[in-house]
């Protein structure tokens, strides 16, 4: 079973998303370095030109605008407990296994991210 599945135990819970919802969540989250890349500069989206790029592609991505998403994620970071939002980050982009962190428990984990990826979900009006 993928890591980025949400929890289900029998019932919706209130955290509990549409599954296309928790991964389209999930690999925004998991895209966020590069959200801020692009946001401070570092990065140039002129610089990930395609060989075959159209005009109304190159309009498309002049037009990115990820502000949004970077605000809705540091949201949501700020409704969890300061503890855990080291260890659900790196889950979510570096994909780490729940085990692999030895601060907290499995199920701890599993609770955090899921309410975390709620509250992205939640500050961007997907539910």
């Amino acid at each position: 079973m993928k890591s980025f599945y949400q929890l289900k135990s029998g019932k919706m819970g209130e955290y509990t998303l549409r599954d296309n919802t928790y991964r389209r969540m999930w690999y925004l989250i998991a895209d966020y370095p590069f959200f801020k890349a692009v946001q401070n500069g570092e990065i140039e989206l002129k610089e990930l030109k395609w060989e075959k790029q159209s005009v109304t592609e190159e309009k498309a991505v002049s037009l990115c605008n990820f502000d949004n998403y970077i605000n809705a994620i540091e949201h949501a970071e700020k409704a969890i407990p300061e503890i855990y939002v080291k260890d659900v980050m790196a889950h979510i982009i570096s994909n780490g296994k729940y085990r692999d962190f030895d601060c907290v428990c499995e199920q701890t984990m599993k609770k955090w991210v899921q309410r975390f990826i709620w509250r992205v979900a939640k500050e961007l009006g997907e539910i």
